[in-house]
């Protein structure tokens, strides 16, 4: 199929940035999982990020 087939058909969706990692004091070396937790008690909705560090510590790194 062409490309004009596949813009006729899908949509381009935005994604807008809800937060920087970067902006944490937590070095995160390689980003495996995401998922919805449970609702908080005042209302939001939780995010899970699952991390793992490869067997390498921090002090190996820097």
């Amino acid at each position: 199929m062409d490309r004009e087939h596949y813009k006729k058909r899908y949509k381009p969706v935005s994604k807008k940035l809800l937060i920087n990692l970067k902006d944490f004091s937590v070095l995160i070396d390689k980003l495996e999982g995401i998922i919805f937790g449970s609702k908080l008690a005042i209302g939001h909705q939780s995010l899970i990020l699952v991390s793992d560090n490869n067997f390498v510590s921090l002090k190996e790194i820097y």
